[in-house]
């Protein structure tokens, strides 16, 4: 801004009388508004740069990760380790947005604990809304998964089993055996949208939280495999099978599941009857049309008896493994789907306690999780 003593080395001066003090004081006001507009800006367009591309808080409403993350936890989201993209949607709308990668410092390894966009039900192509989801992933492009008697194999070996994993157990034939029991203690259910600071993760369904109804309790990993003679797993047999299970048609259950090879691009997969049903909404979700008519698989209105995969896929599971609706139920995550990796609670509290009961609810803040590094 040119001072007033500035004035005789330009073509105009500024005027001088009983009005100038007074136009003065309305310049300065003028300045220091503009002044903290700016500043507002810079501060509002940096924190939407951060919360874009660099990190991000989201909070957890149910138990499908107990008790590696708890209900009531807030945790912040690394954005920029995995693929760095434009926005995909238009904050608090629906409303999808074309995008683009920026690249990234890796992929996702077996066993990050992983923030994903939700790709859709098992049998729908896009889900009607932006639904953000929190799980361990199990398995990376290339890999094959399968799910004996309740414990996960990763390409034949038995996957690591981490320390706040849970399984149920099976109440009424050990309970009068004395048997000590462990209650994870996570209640599931679900919050409304909007309460709270951040984003809301959804972990499952309301239908598959735990609650009151729930007759079995759950064993930590850690106990079960200290002495799992002292425990008997409710376990699905493998001859029952789930009929939401993925891919449709599969005879499986969620503690029987698969060999199922997690895609990797450029995998080339059989279009038969058969294969139209395991893969015919993947391929729609890669942008293709895909029908069968009187046996013959037609792509893109050609005849096809294969297809190559044009993107890597994940595989992703709750800790919480007999109360998690994930890949088992509803699939694989595209890699254009990954939103960032998990890195540490910042705050954690009990969700049961209104926010109008303030100091109740500060009161049960568990101060033994902040800063708790996820694992």
């Amino acid at each position: 801004m040119v001072k007033a003593s500035e004035g005789a080395k330009g073509s105009r001066t500024v005027g001088s009388g009983n009005s100038g003090e007074g136009g003065s004081d309305f310049g300065g006001i003028f300045s220091q508004a503009r002044e903290l507009i700016e500043a507002l800006l810079f501060a509002a367009v940096a924190a939407l740069f951060i919360k874009t591309f660099i990190v991000e808080a989201y909070r957890i409403p149910t138990g499908s990760m107990e008790t590696t993350l708890k209900v009531g936890d807030f945790l912040l989201v690394n954005k920029f380790i995995y693929d760095l993209k434009t926005p995909t949607s238009i904050p608090f709308t629906n409303v999808r947005l074309p995008h683009f990668s920026l690249g990234g410092m890796r992929s996702p390894l077996k066993g990050d604990i992983i923030v994903f966009e939700y790709p859709g039900d098992r049998d729908e192509i896009h889900h009607d809304e932006v639904v953000q989801y929190i799980k361990r992933c199990v398995g990376v492009p290339g890999d094959t998964v399968e799910v004996r008697d309740k414990m996960l194999y990763v390409n034949g070996v038995e996957f690591m089993h981490p320390p706040g994993m849970h399984f149920r157990i099976d109440l009424p034939e050990l309970s009068s055996s004395g048997i000590h029991l462990i209650d994870s203690g996570g209640k599931g259910g679900s919050v409304p949208l909007g309460e709270g600071f951040g984003h809301q993760l959804v972990n499952v369904e309301g239908k598959n939280s735990e609650g009151s109804n729930n007759p079995y309790p759950d064993v930590s990993a850690e106990e079960y495999f200290r002495q799992p003679s002292k425990f008997r797993l409710n376990v699905e047999s493998k001859d029952e099978a789930d009929m939401r299970i993925f891919p449709q048609g599969a005879m499986w259950n969620h503690d029987n599941y698969g060999p199922l090879r997690v895609p990797k691009k450029g995998d080339v997969v059989t279009l038969d009857a058969d294969g139209y049903r395991k893969w015919h909404i993947l391929i729609r979700r890669e942008g293709h049309t895909i029908d069968l008519v009187r046996n013959q698989v037609i792509v893109d209105g050609k005849p096809a008896t294969s297809y190559a995969l044009e993107r890597n896929y994940y595989f992703m599971m709750g800790d919480n493994r007999d109360n998690s609706e994930d890949s088992r139920f509803w699939g694989f995550v595209p890699e254009d789907n990954i939103v960032g990796q998990a890195m540490v609670v910042y705050w954690s509290w009990d969700p049961s306690i209104p926010f109008s009961q303030l100091f109740k609810l500060i009161g049960t803040t568990r101060w033994s999780r902040i800063f708790h590094l996820i694992k």
